[in-house]
């Protein structure tokens, strides 16, 4: 017990646990919802999905005629598959990671070197409590897979962004790239600010006169690539013309607020 209180590193892994299973509980209790059940079955033919090749002719369909989140509603479509056990799991998981791997880039960013397991509880609760909808973002199906999971997916990414190593090689040029595309065809406003990150971490280093390696300059054009495929999606525009709203600009901000 002793060692336990002295150890930070078992402390980090003891509170990271409990975050998983009180998830899991949470994740278990919340079923299927709403878009859950629409993604479940070609949006073209109406047909349930059944195998990979369903889920990649129902993206083509979605990409060229409602939006371009390919990426996470291709992996909403794979879960939906499967009994929400395999989802409730993993998604415990990857909420579980979101903690930490915010924790991890703090530590990188303060150039700190002792583990603080105060933080991680620190983090979970601000999580709790200033998501504006926990529930939509971290536990429904639909809404986990667009925004918790590419959020970890990015913050995954941008961590050979937070060290100084140089050296270099052609596979790890093609995994950052390969990344890079990944994260930038995720969610519209978290890429973007992918990008601006990944620009300011690069202009940081370049103030520091530290050189800047070649796969971290083709993770960028990935993500740039990634987001430009995600926005020029054909069905962005075919989805506007549902929304179209010709009501004065006065009429609009007093709606807004």
């Amino acid at each position: 017990m002793k060692d336990f209180f002295k150890n930070t590193k078992k402390q980090i892994i003891f509170l990271l646990t409990v975050i998983f299973i009180s998830m899991l509980l949470l994740n278990i209790f919340t079923p299927l919802i709403a878009d859950d059940y629409n993604y479940s079955f070609n949006m073209e033919t109406l047909e349930r999905l059944k195998t990979l090749p369903d889920i990649i002719n129902n993206q083509i369909w979605h990409y060229l005629n409602w939006g371009g989140r390919s990426v996470v509603h291709s992996l909403a479509n794979l879960f939906l598959l499967y009994p929400k056990i395999i989802f409730s799991i993993a998604n415990s998981f990857i909420y579980t990671l979101l903690v930490y791997l915010i924790y991890y880039h703090a530590k990188m960013a303060l150039n700190l070197t002792k583990d603080i397991p105060l933080a991680i509880i620190l983090i979970n609760f601000l999580l709790w409590f200033t998501l504006p909808t926990f529930g939509q973002t971290c536990l429904w199906l639909t809404g986990s897979c667009n925004y918790l999971w590419s959020m970890v997916l990015i913050l995954l990414f941008l961590i050979p962004y937070q060290k100084d190593n140089n050296k270099t090689s052609f596979m790890k040029i093609l995994l950052m790239f390969i990344l890079g595309v990944l994260a930038g065809w995720t969610n519209e406003n978290t890429a973007f600010g992918l990008i601006i990150i990944i620009l300011g971490l690069l202009l940081k280093q370049k103030y520091e006169k530290k050189q800047i390696s070649l796969d971290k300059i083709w993770g960028l054009i990935g993500a740039i690539s990634g987001f430009i495929i995600m926005i020029a999606a054909p069905g962005n525009y075919v989805r506007a013309q549902y929304f179209i709203d010709n009501s004065p600009l006065i009429i609009k901000l007093i709606a807004v607020y």
